[in-house]
């Protein structure tokens, strides 16, 4: 069983009079990759801030078993590594000079050599003495990457470390979390690509009007609320006639014809048989129907997001 790393209990945060977050409880668990999703103002970026030191705040946040009241400014620094969603760096230094100048700020010996490292491991040995200006997007979020992360922190926070980039960037990325990951290190993703959450974590909690709906992991949340799996079916002549013969197949929830097209809707688990009973169905005398081109299309984490939340991510 994972040890729990990080632990809300009841945590509200209010700004005045109005609650960003109210009792949220999640606990993250050591070496994983944890998402926080949620619309727009959901209470994500609040919830980091607390987590960060940055925000007074209502009932516990437990870091490694320690109130996060409890633990000094610099010991927190040292234990948690924050990759902003807004690159972070000094513009006319090199991707070198940018690395080194973060290292001296968290006091690392072996200055060099961590650096020279670091650039190899982020996929920047090609820059490393051109200033980061100009960089492309990409690699500009590569070098803030490698900052924030230089003094080998054990808890990384990554705000949206993809968003903007092109799907070539964004998989060098994937690697890279996947690979800091397998390193030990237990990261704290907030992201609107609702592929990403499903790719990368563990475990992801959504969030909406500053409550957590539901956390778990992404294929039990898509069980859970995802809806069934829909087939698709083309065949070569009308099936109506034998519409009654399809809906006593077992494990079909429901049918639908329209023209030469079938959809079928069932349980993700029983798709296969579905499929296959159905074709013997169709193919059988007197009818004897030929099926053209299947599709099955499976619930995915945005059909549960929008069951779970009312609205698309980014709303």
């Amino acid at each position: 069983m994972s040890e729990k790393i990080i632990e809300f209990q009841d945590v509200s945060i209010s700004y005045g009079t109005h609650y960003a977050v109210r009792n949220c409880s999640f606990e993250i668990n050591e070496n994983e990759i944890f998402g926080l999703l949620g619309p727009n103002g959901a209470g994500k970026s609040t919830l980091i801030r607390a987590l960060l030191g940055q925000l007074d705040y209502e009932g516990n946040i437990f870091i490694m078993g320690e109130e996060l009241t409890r633990i000094p400014r610099e010991e927190l620094n040292d234990l948690i590594g924050v990759i902003p969603q807004e690159p972070c760096f000094l513009r006319d230094f090199t991707v070198y000079e940018n690395l080194k100048f973060a290292g001296k700020l968290y006091r690392l010996p072996n200055i060099e050599e961590i650096v020279e490292d670091s650039i190899s491991k982020f996929l920047l040995s090609n820059y490393r003495d051109k200033p980061v200006k100009f960089l492309s997007g990409g690699y500009k979020r590569l070098v803030n990457i490698a900052m924030s992360t230089i003094h080998d922190p054990h808890i990384i926070v990554m705000d949206e470390p993809t968003v903007g980039l092109d799907a070539s960037v964004r998989n060098k990325i994937w690697e890279i979390i996947k690979k800091l990951n397998k390193e030990g290190k237990t990261i704290i993703l907030t992201t609107h690509y609702l592929d990403e959450a499903s790719l990368l974590c563990d475990r992801i909690a959504i969030i909406n009007n500053g409550y957590v709906l539901s956390y778990g992991p992404p294929p039990e949340l898509i069980e859970k609320y995802g809806g069934n799996t829909r087939i698709f079916l083309n065949v070569d002549k009308d099936p109506s006639p034998l519409l009654n013969s399809i809906k006593k197949i077992p494990n079909i929830i429901e049918v639908k014809i329209s023209g030469k097209l079938i959809e079928i809707e069932c349980k993700s688990k029983y798709a296969a048989h579905v499929i296959r009973d159905v074709v013997l169905v169709l193919e059988a005398p007197p009818h004897r129907i030929k099926p053209l081109h299947s599709e099955v299309r499976e619930p995915t984490l945005s059909d549960a997001f929008m069951k779970i939340v009312g609205s698309e991510i980014g709303l």
